[in-house]
């Protein structure tokens, strides 16, 4: 059986992912996986198509990554939030300080475009007077590292 070269344009279970070229029989290429849309066979006009695609997603990957190691360093340079808190004695708070108050407050202070709590790193809600180090994903690698102040509130 010939096998030829196939770009997939959708994932397919036990063959390959969107934008992979895999190689497959000639008969099950044309008659399944042309036929319904899922990917085309790769000859030189398919291949360049392919190419620049990829040289495009390639550059707007890096001058997101690029946007997203600028805003880590305005961030961890700039931005720094305090939260006042009622305490008891030995300086645990009476709360706690959980994803969704660092995010509001956060909001409020620097609104990032695409930020939601999810990407907010937080081993577990802040319970402790003191300053806190918390973690932003920004993008696939790069973590903005921010502080968290914490005051005991003057009654």
């Amino acid at each position: 059986m010939k096998k030829i070269p196939v770009l997939l344009k959708e994932s397919v279970d036990n063959l390959g992912k969107k934008g992979e070229v895999v190689h497959i029989n000639d008969g099950y290429a044309r008659n399944f996986i042309v036929r319904k849309g899922m990917g085309v066979v790769l000859d030189a006009k398919s291949k360049k198509n392919y190419d620049e695609r990829i040289a495009i997603e390639r550059k707007r990957m890096e001058k997101s990554e690029k946007r997203a190691l600028e805003l880590k360093n305005e961030l961890e340079n700039n931005v720094k939030i305090i939260f006042q808190e009622r305490a008891g004695q030995e300086g645990k708070l009476f709360g706690a300080i959980t994803t969704d108050r660092i995010f509001s407050e956060l909001g409020k202070l620097h609104p990032i475009p695409g930020l939601d709590k999810k990407k907010i790193v937080l081993d577990e809600p802040i319970k402790t007077i003191g300053q806190h180090k918390i973690g932003l994903k920004l993008f696939h690698g790069v973590m903005a590292n921010i502080t968290i102040e914490v005051e005991e509130l003057a009654e």
